[in-house]
This record gives C-alpha cells, sequence and structure tokens, in this order.
C-alpha cells in the first residue's frame, strides 16, 4: 500500500485534507488530479480484464441480470477514485483508488464458487444443483475463486503505486505553487 503525505506550505497533509484544499482552491486542478490518478490506475485494469474471457461460457449468453451480454465485464472494469473515507480500524489509511467490477456476470465469474445445499422452489421441492455444479466446475477450468481481481491488482500494484506517486508530487507542487 502507498502511504501518501503531502507537504503544502511547510504542513504536512494527508491525501484527504490536500484533496479538500486542493477543491477549494483550484477545482479544475482537483479534477485533473483525480484523471490522473484514474490513469495511473490504467496497469491494473488492463491487467484485470486480461484475466477474464472474451467469450462466455456456453449458457452464458443472456441479456438477463447476470448474463454476459448485460454489459460485457471485461469492458466494465474501472477504477474509482474515493476522496478520503476513513476505514474505522486503522484511522490513518483509506483508499484513494478502488478498481471495480460493477457487473454481476464478472462478479460470478471472479467468485462463484461450490453451489450451497440444494434449496427448495417455490413449491417447496427439492432443486436438482446439476446444472449449477456443472457450472462451477467449468469455472474452475479458470482456476481458483478470484479469478480476476484479486490476482490482476496485485500484479500491477508496483506500477500503479508508482505512477500515483507521480500524480501525488504534480499535485503537492501546483498546491505549493498556487499558495505561494
Amino acid at each position: 500500500m502507498l502511504s501518501v503525505e503531502i507537504n503544502v506550505d511547510g504542513l504536512n497533509l494527508n491525501a484527504r485534507q490536500a484533496f479538500g484544499l486542493l477543491q477549494q482552491i483550484q477545482p479544475e486542478l482537483a479534477r485533473q488530479t483525480v484523471s490522473e490518478m484514474k490513469t495511473a490506475a490504467g496497469p491494473a485494469i488492463r491487467s484485470v480484464q486480461a484475466r477474464i474471457p472474451e467469450q462466455p461460457m456456453r449458457g452464458w449468453m443472456h441479456r438477463g441480470r447476470t448474463g454476459w451480454l448485460t454489459q460485457n465485464p471485461r469492458s466494465a472494469v474501472r477504477a474509482d477514485f474515493t476522496r478520503g473515507r476513513v476505514n474505522t480500524s486503522t484511522r490513518d489509511t483509506f483508499p484513494l483508488l478502488t478498481i471495480v467490477q460493477p457487473t454481476a456476470a464478472g462478479a460470478i465469474f471472479d467468485l462463484a464458487r461450490n453451489p450451497q445445499p440444494p434449496s427448495r422452489d417455490r413449491r417447496g421441492r427439492r432443486r436438482t444443483d446439476t446444472q449449477n455444479r456443472a457450472f462451477v466446475n467449468n469455472l474452475a477450468t479458470y482456476g481458483p475463486p478470484s479469478r480476476s481481481m484479486w490476482p490482476g491488482v496485485l500484479a500491477a500494484i508496483p506500477e500503479v503505486e508508482a505512477a500515483l506517486a507521480v500524480a501525488v508530487k504534480s499535485m503537492e507542487t501546483a498546491l505549493n505553487a498556487r499558495l505561494d
């Protein structure tokens, strides 16, 4: 995890304080910085996208809520910028960028594993989980759960951290120039 401390006019600020100050002083520079940070997450996004298959497994080509055709999971992966919601367990750290897979099909591909015990339908009959088991067994050919997001982001962390450090340094320089 990249630790960010920003020196503005002799004061050491955390990233949340610095973004708040930047937003007040120069909102367009704040938007540009957010854009640079999202661009810095590009290697992680590409790494995650490379782990998601282009063509879905048989039976997944539908446009329902969990369908592959509703929104392609590969193209839906994105970086979200957070302005510093503090994690309650560690108040000194918070995420600046999160890599998000917003589609149901992408989340299912990434995390599906063995189904729960057989469930019951509306009439109380036990449903057969043959299709569920076959689906999960097919997913297992791509690896264990957390098939795309976690390994993809971990593989790209050094590149992303380096690019984020450059973006934060440029923000620090711009803030100091504006305040002088």
